[in-house]
């Protein structure tokens, strides 16, 4: 708890507390009350005054100047790390990773879509980029089809999401699949399905030891999204649509 607030405090608070800050906070009052000492019976009090509001505004103007330069050197040096993670993806060919921007985009634009998925976690979460791509899909008429495993969890998702999505009849299907015959862990769509832009997409959530969760979503090559789609094939034609939900 303690490290994630360190994390969140402010470049301004970071520069506040720099050593180099307080060296300059020490020996400028350490000099200020030597120079008044010692000129105190050859200048008047006003002088003395107003050397020091002078010396404020001087320290406060090398201050704000120090603060931003030490904010644009963190500046560069993120923008450098950016763009080292950049040549690195680049040069590994890992264009393959895609964000859930892309996945909106995606989604917005594929008259059928096919999920194979455990927990229809993404198109029930109403705060996520998905969810909002699926409603404004079937808002549009486009169809949906569902493959998800027959357990009890299976039909409280199909559930809700009657609940919280509108659509009209025939318009989505689910395919209730022994589990025993679910071939698969983690959620896979395939969009524009039956068309030459057919692709799939596999969801990979990762939560780490500090407990944050990272989302990485991986774009399947031509032969393996024919094979997701094909898998999808056999199930059609082994299992009827289920009525759950209706």
């Amino acid at each position: 708890m303690i490290e994630a607030e360190n994390k969140k405090e402010g470049w301004l608070s970071r520069t506040i507390r720099h050593p180099f800050t307080l060296s300059l906070y020490y020996f400028s009052i350490v000099g200020f009350a030597v120079v008044a000492d010692r000129y105190s019976d050859l200048v008047s009090r006003e002088a003395i005054l107003f050397s020091a509001a002078a010396a404020l505004i001087l320290f406060v103007l090398v201050f704000s100047l120090t603060a931003l330069s030490f904010r644009f050197v963190r500046a560069e040096e993120i923008n450098d790390r950016v763009n080292d993670l950049k040549t690195f993806f680049a040069a590994q060919q890992m264009g393959w990773i895609v964000n859930d921007k892309y996945i909106r985009v995606m989604e917005l634009g594929s008259p059928e879509t096919w999920v194979f998925s455990r927990t229809l976690i993404n198109d029930l979460d109403d705060t996520g980029e998905i969810f909002q791509s699926v409603k404004a899909n079937l808002e549009e008429n486009h169809k949906y089809t569902y493959f998800i495993p027959d357990t009890p969890t299976s039909y409280q998702a199909v559930s809700k999401y009657f609940k919280l999505h509108t659509f009209s009849k025939k318009q989505v299907q689910f395919y209730l699949i022994p589990e025993e015959n679910f071939l698969f862990y983690t959620e896979i769509v395939a969009y524009n399905v039956h068309s030459e832009s057919q692709s799939a997409i596999e969801w990979l959530p990762l939560t780490q030891e500090s407990g944050n969760a990272s989302q990485f979503y991986i774009k399947m090559d031509t032969s393996h999204s024919n094979y997701v789609v094909g898998i999808g094939e056999m199930y059609k034609q082994k299992y009827s649509p289920s009525s759950v939900g209706r």
